[in-house]
């Protein structure tokens, strides 16, 4: 059934979110279903230029991405507001969203530092990269079928259309995507994510179910329709009637 197997050394690839990938010189427009971890679900649209990104991560957040200007905006559906500012401030200021949004998960968290690292110790030495056999049609579009997974604390099925060219997203937009994820070894499964970037192509379809000291669940989203219709301005501004944050 496998195809390929690939070791963590090659793949070091972090997030549940589309990969910045876009047909060459198009813009494209990605409507996909959402399964959040704690169980809603939602529909929302995914934006990629040459340029510029627009996408949902895990966390429910929408971020607003400009590779040629490096600002990006944090847009917080949960309490209607968002943060706009050079991307290279963004980390700390989405670790310190999280940190006001559950400050007793992240004392607890502080106080579990050497049980995560036994986890993390577990977690490097498990990853494996397989594609499949198998193929399926997603918005249209016939994909291939990707697992990633971690021995128990992840498996991640994803499925990729071939012929669209992937443009490389900046460390910093990494970071920042990264600290989104509540704890240590959250923040070792979007890392591992985003580095499967090598897999040609663009995620249609992807499932994620994990484990970690603190937190378990499942996150899903797939593809319902794909347009490569040119991309109004307005999509890469924040919601006129949220509050911008400052923190």
């Amino acid at each position: 059934m496998s195809r390929t197997t690939v070791s963590w050394t090659r793949f070091v690839w972090a997030g549940l979110v589309l990969l910045m990938a876009v047909p060459a010189q198009a813009d494209i427009t990605v409507q996909a279903r959402y399964r959040m971890p704690d169980g809603p679900t939602l529909e929302r649209a995914n934006y990629y230029t040459k340029d510029r990104s627009r996408t949902t991560s895990f966390d429910g957040r929408e971020y607003i991405y400009d590779s040629k200007s490096k600002r990006l905006t944090v847009v917080d559906h949960a309490t209607k507001r968002y943060w706009a500012g050079p991307i290279a401030q963004a980390d700390s200021i989405v670790a310190r969203l999280n940190a006001e949004r559950d400050k007793a998960f992240h004392e607890a968290v502080a106080k579990r530092q050497d049980e995560f690292a036994q986890f993390l110790e577990q977690f490097n030495s498990s990853v494996v990269v397989n594609q499949t056999d198998e193929q399926r049609k997603i918005a249209g579009y016939n994909c291939s079928h990707w697992v990633i997974s971690a021995g128990r604390n992840m498996i991640h099925d994803r499925w990729v259309a071939s012929g669209f060219t992937i443009v490389k997203p900046s460390p910093e937009l990494d970071r920042v995507l990264m600290a989104g994820a509540m704890d240590p070894l959250g923040r070792a499964l979007v890392k591992l994510l985003l580095g499967a970037r090598e897999m040609p192509g663009l995620v249609l379809g992807a499932t994620t179910t994990y484990k970690t000291p603190t937190q378990a669940g499942t996150f899903s989203w797939e593809a319902t329709k794909v347009t490569t219709d040119k991309i109004s301005a307005t999509v890469w501004e924040a919601p006129k009637d949220y509050q911008p944050i400052t923190l």
